[in-house]
């Protein structure tokens, strides 16, 4: 494994999430961090928000990220190899106010952050909002 501070965005919540998701913790990535994953980071964001599936309790996400080397600060947990910070927002999953149907196969570049999208569904993905 290379050290924390060498690791990009992407390579840092894959990291992140499957550490978690051994402890059989799963989690979506969401927000900004998403948007500068999949702009190749014409965007950019300093925080990556992973947003927990089903009931995950808070203190088993803490005992997990401290396991990390992560501290935690307030909502955030920082850790000190990298100025991105981790949170964990309340579910469920959405878009906008619509949850996601389901997913389908997307254009991604897989080897830009397919394994992000695999957290979702298997291989890139597009998420299906609902149409108003």
């Amino acid at each position: 494994m290379i050290p924390i501070a060498q690791m990009s965005l992407t390579e840092l919540v894959a990291h992140v999430q499957s550490h978690l998701e051994r402890a059989g913790i799963r989690t979506v990535l969401s927000g900004g961090s998403c948007v500068t994953i999949w702009s190749a980071n014409a965007y950019r964001s300093d925080d990556i928000d992973l947003i927990p599936e089903g009931i995950a309790q808070r203190t088993r996400i803490r005992a997990e990220m401290l396991a990390l080397g992560f501290t935690e600060e307030r909502r955030y947990f920082t850790h000190a190899e990298t100025p991105l910070f981790v949170e964990f927002p309340a579910g469920p999953l959405s878009v906008g106010e619509e949850r996601p149907r389901g997913c389908r196969g997307g254009g991604g570049d897989r080897n830009r952050a397919g394994v992000v999208a695999d957290r979702l569904c298997e291989g890139p993905v597009d998420l299906v909002v609902p149409s108003r």
